[in-house]
């Protein structure tokens, strides 16, 4: 019985002839011209020889390597949401189409449409002609993550990348991020290795949300991703299982699929400006706290039992003084104290109010957003003319 070692053998040795065969085919047709040509000089004929050689040699291998890498049957689905983006959207259709031609993968886009109120829509339908794109138009605005999940159960590729639409997030190294995919990855993360472009206060609080969130879910978040990522068919799959409001910068890491990070340098906001607010951003936080972890209540029960060990104390202290018969005259502490209690009190309600309006909404199985139309850029039958 023939071993395994032979048959790789075999198959580098298909794999080496192959390859001559093209390096040989190249060589004689860019060879053909100069042979024609009389009185040409020997030497220079055997520098030529050598260039084109090597050339095709670099040519040959290059493609085989990434014919090796890219899965030419696979197919690839982009998913970018959008918010009042007319400034931008069409230039960012055109970058992205550019690159994506050049990839030697299938794909489609899904714009998904996050309750516009501008004339992106408009823009879209009477200006972009593209077959392979097709628009989610939300019912209203459900919010950045509602968006994407909305735009990856409609993913059908074997590999979806989620980017934003403001082109901060450059769809040249959607290529590297395939590359990476075929080493392996489940999930192909771009993260950018500074944020110079960003204001202090945007820093600021994404340091904080990163070291607060990470502290309190026991998540290992990747710093300084956002939702530029890519993902295989099996962890989509996995993430529309879960019939839950999902926050994907926590929920992708803690599902613990194979992952890696490729660094990426954002350009500054050209078009439009940011769409992420303070209280957007500071509803992202709570989502993040409450829907991966219930430290807030372990703190708060903490916290109780402190206070009520102060008390203890404040008390014993009290009867002493009364036992020597001293007075506590003053009534001020003692309103101090029941301000505190009672602010601790409100404090520890609001944060299980918080939890317990969650579960309200998690038990009604309601969908997180609601699809109001739908249509291909390059269908002139479901593209109608917008004015």
């Amino acid at each position: 019985m023939e071993s395994p070692a032979i048959f790789c053998f075999i198959e580098n040795l298909q794999v080496s002839i192959a390859i001559l065969s093209r390096i040989l085919k190249a060589l004689n047709n860019n060879l053909e011209p100069y042979r024609k040509l009389s009185g040409y000089d020997t030497e220079l004929e055997n520098s030529k020889l050598r260039v084109l050689t090597l050339r095709a040699i670099m040519i040959d291998f290059r493609g085989f390597i990434e014919a090796g890498r890219r899965p030419m049957a696979a197919q690839l689905t982009i998913v970018a949401p959008f918010f009042n983006e007319e400034a931008g959207i069409l230039k960012f259709c055109e970058e992205l189409r550019e690159h994506l031609n050049r990839l030697p993968i299938k794909y489609d886009v899904i714009l998904v449409n996050d309750g516009s109120t501008d004339r992106s829509i408009e823009l879209l339908c009477n200006e972009m002609d593209w077959a392979e794109c097709e628009v989610l138009s939300l019912s209203k605005n459900f919010g950045h993550q509602a968006a994407l999940d909305a735009g990856i159960r409609h993913a059908k590729g074997d590999f979806i990348v989620t980017m934003d639409s403001d082109l901060q997030h450059p769809p040249s190294i959607i290529g590297n991020m395939l590359d990476a995919a075929q080493d392996g990855y489940d999930v192909v993360y771009a993260v950018r290795p500074n944020r110079s472009e960003d204001s202090k206060l945007k820093r600021l609080t994404s340091r904080i949300y990163y070291a607060g969130i990470s502290s309190l879910t026991g998540v290992r978040l990747v710093p300084n991703a956002a939702d530029f990522r890519l993902m295989s068919r099996k962890v989509v799959d996995q993430l529309n299982l879960l019939d839950e409001e999902k926050v994907f910068r926590l929920l992708i890491p803690n599902m613990g699929y194979k992952s890696i990070s490729i660094p990426f340098q954002a350009s500054s906001r050209v078009y439009g400006e940011t769409k992420y607010t303070f209280q957007k951003m500071l509803k992202l936080a709570v989502n993040s706290t409450v829907m991966f972890s219930a430290k807030p209540l372990t703190i708060v029960g903490v916290c109780g039992i402190l206070i009520s060990a102060l008390a203890a104390l404040l008390m014993c202290f009290n009867l002493w003084e009364w036992s020597k018969g001293n007075v506590i005259p003053g009534w001020t502490s003692v309103t101090l104290i029941v301000l505190f209690m009672g602010g601790i009190q409100l404090l520890a309600l609001g944060i299980i109010g918080i939890y317990l309006g969650k579960l309200l909404e998690i038990s009604k199985k309601r969908p997180h957003s609601y699809i109001a139309d739908k249509f291909l850029l390059g269908d002139r039958s479901s593209k109608r003319k917008i004015t």
